[in-house]
């Protein structure tokens, strides 16, 4: 049925000028992330968690994307990656296939996962988050 609320027109259109330049003003940080594709027969992934956050380093999470949807019917095993965000702002300029984001990424994963054959995934597939999270708000705020 129909909303006893119905929204229409534009609320940016409404925002004081003020509030319009202070949002004018938010930054937010860029990502890669990136999917790393392993045939089943090759590879078992080797811990027993599914997600993992890191503190330094080009890579800052890992997760084991078909262990943690428990999708067991699936062809291929999926490992998720996000970057950190000084890597984002270092490669902003860089575009699709994003071959430098790549090789830091695996490199780091190599480092920090030596027990994952990362060079033996049968496909990569990097993305750049353009917008992951907001890195100065309204007012400058963290």
């Amino acid at each position: 049925g129909r909303s006893k609320f119905p929204l229409s027109g534009n609320f940016v259109q409404r925002l004081s000028e003020d509030t319009a330049k202070a949002l004018e003003q938010v930054q937010y940080s860029s990502r890669f992330a990136a999917a790393y594709y392993f045939e089943p027969s090759d590879f078992a992934w080797p811990h027993e968690w599914t997600a993992h956050y890191f503190t330094e380093g080009d890579v800052r999470y890992v997760a084991h994307d078909t262990g943690k949807r428990g999708a067991t019917e699936e062809t291929v095993v999926s490992i998720l990656v996000h970057s950190d965000r000084l890597l984002g702002e270092e490669l902003q300029d860089e575009t699709s296939p994003f071959e430098t984001a790549s090789k830091r990424l695996t490199s780091d994963l190599e480092r920090k996962m030596p027990e994952v054959p990362w060079g033996k995934a049968a496909e990569v597939k990097v993305h750049k988050w353009l917008y992951s999270q907001v890195y100065r708000g309204v007012g400058n705020l963290r």
